[in-house]
């Protein structure tokens, strides 16, 4: 009932306009607030939020990519933007294809209330506080915490992130594209 294109002006079915990609979302198990990994195309990858409620957002795409806007398009005040974005390349905050992940609720402290994504392509995997996520305010790449080290596995490696999970516990899982589950444990 709360969807603002249910009753016209857009399809039934459609929650938030302006992305491009999707490629993982997952809501807050603490606040109901849906955030979105969202592949850009030619310069720059996005983390969307959409707040517990509130639905109808336009995130700027085909106009803009993340805070900069897209091949001659323009930024307008009728886009939300993105709580933080990270551009093209090589190097610790940098990649080429976002992996959306989850707000982590478990047991180690240091990482509670965290949202945890990655780069599949170039194997970043990072953190950020919820507390920060606000697209009034978009925290720029190097804000992020490099997780790589972090979360460097006993066994095997974490190739391309391809997916996360969370069990009932709050434990948070990586999954790469070579079909490996790896969970993330205090030390």
């Amino acid at each position: 009932a709360g969807n603002p294109y249910a009753a016209g002006g857009g399809a039934p079915e459609v929650w938030a306009i302006g992305l491009r990609n999707p490629y993982r979302a997952s809501f807050d198990t603490e606040t109901g607030d849906l955030i979105i990994a969202d592949v850009g195309q030619g310069e720059v990858e996005e983390i969307d939020i959409v707040p517990a409620g509130v639905g109808g957002l336009n995130f700027g795409w085909p106009l803009r990519e993340g805070t900069q806007p897209y091949e001659g398009g323009a930024n307008s005040a009728s886009f939300t933007g993105p709580v933080t974005d990270y551009p093209h390349g090589t190097g610790p905050y940098r990649g080429n294809s976002v992996t959306g992940g989850y707000v982590y609720r478990g047991d180690i402290a240091a990482l509670d209330g965290h949202y945890v994504f990655a780069d599949f392509v170039r194997g970043n995997i990072w953190s950020i506080p919820v507390e920060y996520l606000d697209p009034a305010r978009p925290v720029p790449a190097p804000g992020l915490i490099h997780r790589n080290q972090d979360f460097t596995p006993d066994a095997g490696a974490i190739g391309n992130v391809s997916s996360f999970g969370v069990d009932r516990r709050g434990a948070l899982y990586i999954v790469d594209y070579g079909g490996e589950i790896f969970r993330i444990e205090a030390e």
